[in-house]
């Protein structure tokens, strides 16, 4: 499974579903391409750190869809901490970010929250998806 093509398919889905005026589903699939790249980060991390082996239950923290526990799996908080702190857009667009939630699924969504997303996740030099890429 290559999580990092999967986070860009389900972002590529959210963008024509955005497009289609499908708001609800843009802003599910968005929030599923930041998961994705979140297990990307952490597989690179169990390559790098062996974390996999220095706690049995490693591989149980993984499964969620919690963005704050997989980053904490990631290995990545002190880096999106210095990152938030030397570009206020990207805490801006981490908080937009974090606040997406798997049960979204079960609500509508405005068109504002689904660009809101999309732009946060997208943004060329404060977006999330470009800060992971360049951790997976």
């Amino acid at each position: 499974m290559d999580l990092k093509q999967i986070a860009e398919e389900r972002l590529t889905d959210a963008g024509v579903l955005l497009a289609a005026g499908q708001w609800g589903g843009a802003y599910y699939l968005a929030g599923y391409a930041v998961e994705c790249g979140l297990k990307a980060c952490i597989i690179r991390n169990i390559e790098r750190t062996g974390a996999l082996f220095e706690d049995r239950k490693f591989a149980e923290k993984c499964f969620t869809h919690d963005f704050s526990k997989l980053l904490d799996a990631s290995g990545l908080i002190a880096e999106r901490d210095a990152k938030g702190a030397s570009d206020l857009n990207f805490e801006v667009n981490w908080s937009i970010v974090e606040q997406w939630k798997e049960r979204e699924r079960y609500y509508p969504k405005t068109e504002v929250q689904a660009r809101s997303l999309i732009e946060a996740i997208t943004h060329p030099t404060s977006g999330i998806l470009p800060w992971l890429k360049a951790h997976w």
